[in-house]
């Protein structure tokens, strides 16, 4: 059977990505398998070093972090798709109101700001509020950082649902807020995990701001905390490594845990789009 050439070119681009992708992630993970003398060399470790998770993990500063990431995602990401949904519903459906193309442009321009032209009025923000290094104010920041992200993609969502669904409803007396708490929210199941799955991951992969509205790890998540092994005049890399594949694990796990879902949705945003 011959082969076509944009087989041959399409295979190579999709290894290409593949090594690109993943071979940082697996060489983390031989660093932080092998012994500490054989951390700078670069052939496979002549014998595996489990240890080093325990210590790392069970760590007094790098636990806190670790917590304090699930306690971050958990709060913020239910919240941001809740503050989402009803935002969305009106700009998918509500066509007839002003200024809704430049609503709609405002929240495309707020997700595409660099964050580090806004994280010096965060910081101004939070310290004039008291919500400076707690975890309440990095919650409210992420929330009002990716709420513009979930605007979109639900948007988008919405309005690939056929509007006779809604229309029926209107005849039964149902008012657009049962309409959408009843009807297009139900229907949107596979859009709305999509969504909360990229905003968890995406909080949870923060460093910058996180990095700007903390100062203790009262506060911090565990992209800092991975800092906590970079020192002065030394560099652990064993135990940056061991950490950054740590702090990894949850998104893996929910990633594939939920990716019947991710895949369900994101084909039916393109058969409905």
């Amino acid at each position: 059977m011959r082969i076509s050439l944009y087989k041959v070119l399409l295979l190579i681009a999709i290894i290409f990505i593949i090594i690109f992708y993943f071979s940082p992630l697996f060489w983390a993970i031989l660093i932080s398998l092998k012994p500490e003398e054989e951390v700078y060399s670069i052939n496979l470790p002549s014998r595996i070093v489990f240890d080093r998770y325990y210590s790392v993990l069970l760590s007094d500063k790098f636990l806190p972090t670790f917590l304090n990431s699930f306690k971050i995602a958990f709060a913020a990401t239910p919240l941001t798709v809740f503050l989402a949904s009803p935002a969305a519903y009106a700009i998918a459906r509500f066509r007839e109101f002003k200024g809704r193309t430049g609503i709609f442009i405002f929240f495309l321009v707020l997700m595409l700001l660099p964050y580090v032209a806004i994280t010096g009025y965060i910081y101004s923000m939070l310290t004039g509020l008291g919500l400076y290094d707690t975890i309440p104010g990095v919650v409210l920041t992420y929330i009002g950082l990716f709420t513009p992200f979930a605007i979109w993609i639900l948007s988008s969502y919405f309005r690939g649902i056929p509007k006779e669904v809604e229309e029926a409803a209107l005849v039964d007396g149902a008012s657009r807020l049962s309409i959408l708490t009843r009807v297009i929210l139900p229907i949107s199941l596979p859009g709305i995990a999509v969504t909360a799955i990229l905003c968890f991951i995406s909080i949870w992969s923060e460093f910058l701001v996180a990095f700007t509205i903390t100062l203790t790890y009262n506060a911090r998540p565990v992209t800092i905390g991975t800092l906590l092994f970079v020192g002065l005049y030394e560099l652990r890399w064993s135990e940056v490594a061991t950490a950054a594949i740590i702090s990894t694990i949850p998104v893996l796990v929910i990633a594939f845990l939920t990716s019947k879902y991710i895949i369900r949705g994101i084909t039916a945003a393109v058969i409905r789009g």
